[in-house]
C-alpha cells in the first residue's frame, strides 16, 4: 500500500479492439486488488445511461497509476490517444500520477510522449511476442508491485499552470473537431498553442495536426497543409501528418507528392488501414490497377479498423472487374489487328 493510506487507483486507457489482452493482465492483477495493494478502474465500469466522458475524465483525474495499454489498435485511437494520454502525461509531468506504458502488441510508438517513460514488460517487448504470455503478464504485475511500492517517494511538484492550461484547451479542441465544430476547434487549438510552455513540450505537434484537420475540414486546404508541414518538422516520425498531407495533395491532383507521402506514412506505421487504402484509391486512379489491387489487399489484411476494410472489399471488387474488363479489351484490340495484319499480308503480292 501506497502512503499507507490504502489502496491505489490504477487506471486503464486501451483500445477496446484489445480487451481481451486487457481482461488477461486484469486477471494477474487479481492478487494485487485481493492484497488491497490496489483499485482499478476502466470504462467497463461504467453503468447504462452514465454519461461516459465525464466518468472517464473523473478517475483520470483521481488514479494514482495510469496503464497505457500500447497496440496499434491504441495508436489508431483518436480518443484514447488525444484524450486520455494527453491528460495522462500531462497529470504525470506535474507529478500527481504515475503513467506506465503496458506494451501489448509490437506496433511503432517511436517519437510518441510516452516513449521515454518505464514501461512493462521489461524491455518494451510486446506480451504478444513472448512464447509464453501468462510469464509475461506476470512480469507485469511483479513490475506494478515495485512502482507502487515507490509511489510514496513520486515527486509533489505542482503542475505548470500554463502546460496544463495548454492540456484543457487541447482536450476541448479535440471534443469541438468530434462535434463537427470547426471554428471553435481552431480557436480552442489557437489558444492552446500560445500557452504551451517555451521550452518544449511533445504535445506542440499533435495541436498542429489537429488544427491542421480542423482547418482542412473547413475547406482551407493550404492552412492545413501549413500546420501538418509544422507537423513534420517538429515530429518527423508522425505517420498521422504524413497520410493526412496526402490526403490533402490527392485532392489537389498532385499526385507525385500524394505518392511519397503515403509511402512515408505506410513506412512509419504500416499497421494503418487507411493509409494503404488511400493510397489504393490514388493508384485506381492512375490506371495503376495492380497496385491498387495489392494496396486494397493490404489494407484488408491489416484486421484493425472494421469501416475501412469494408471500403478496401468493395474497391478490390470493383478494381478487379475493371482490370479484367481492360484486359480483355486489350486482348479484342490485340486479337483485330492481328486479323487486319493477316488479312493485309494475303492481300499483297508476292515477290517472284
Amino acid at each position: 500500500m501506497a502512503d499507507g493510506g490504502g489502496p491505489v487507483e490504477v487506471f486503464y486507457s486501451y483500445s477496446h479492439k484489445d480487451a481481451k489482452l486487457r481482461d488477461a493482465l486484469e486477471t494477474h492483477l487479481a492478487l494485487l486488488k485481493r492484497q488491497a495493494v490496489i483499485t482499478s478502474w476502466s470504462d467497463r465500469k461504467i453503468g447504462a445511461g452514465d454519461e461516459w466522458r465525464g466518468d472517464i475524465a473523473q478517475h483520470l483525474q483521481t488514479a494514482r497509476v495510469i496503464l497505457l495499454l500500447i497496440s496499434a489498435n491504441f495508436l489508431a485511437s483518436d480518443y484514447c490517444v488525444d484524450v486520455e494520454m494527453r491528460q495522462a502525461m500531462d497529470r504525470h509531468a506535474a507529478g500527481h500520477a504515475i503513467v506506465i506504458p503496458i506494451y501489448l502488441q509490437p506496433c511503432d510508438w517511436q517519437g510518441m510522449p510516452f516513449g521515454e517513460l518505464q514501461g512493462l514488460p521489461p524491455g518494451a517487448k510486446p506480451v504478444t511476442r513472448w512464447a509464453n504470455r501468462q510469464e509475461a503478464f506476470a512480469s507485469i504485475a511483479k513490475g506494478l508491485r515495485a512502482v507502487i511500492q515507490q509511489l510514496p517517494r513520486l515527486s509533489s511538484r505542482p503542475a505548470k499552470t500554463a502546460s496544463r492550461d495548454a492540456g484543457r484547451y487541447y482536450t476541448r479542441g479535440i471534443e469541438h473537431l468530434q462535434n463537427r465544430e470547426y471554428d471553435r476547434a481552431i480557436s480552442a487549438f489557437d489558444r492552446a498553442l500560445a500557452l504551451e510552455p517555451r521550452s518544449g513540450s511533445p504535445w506542440v505537434a499533435w495541436e498542429y495536426y489537429h488544427r491542421g484537420l480542423a482547418q482542412y475540414y473547413r475547406g482551407e486546404r493550404n492552412s492545413a497543409l501549413a500546420d501538418w508541414n509544422r507537423t513534420i518538422e517538429l515530429d518527423a516520425r508522425n505517420a498521422f501528418a504524413y497520410r493526412q498531407r496526402a490526403n490533402a495533395y490527392f485532392d489537389a491532383g498532385d499526385d507525385r507528392r500524394a505518392l511519397s507521402d503515403y509511402g512515408r506514412a505506410i513506412r512509419l506505421a504500416p499497421e494503418v488501414a487507411k493509409a494503404y487504402y488511400n493510397r489504393g484509391l490514388l493508384h485506381a486512379r492512375l490506371d495503376k490497377h495492380e497496385k491498387a489491387v495489392a494496396d486494397f489487399r493490404r489494407a484488408l489484411a491489416v484486421g484493425n479498423d472494421p469501416e475501412t476494410e469494408r471500403a478496401a472489399k468493395q474497391q478490390l471488387a470493383l478494381t478487379v472487374r475493371r482490370r479484367r474488363l481492360l484486359g480483355a479489351v486489350s486482348m479484342m484490340q490485340r486479337s483485330r489487328s492481328g486479323i487486319r495484319l493477316a488479312r493485309a499480308t494475303r492481300s499483297r503480292p508476292r515477290k517472284t
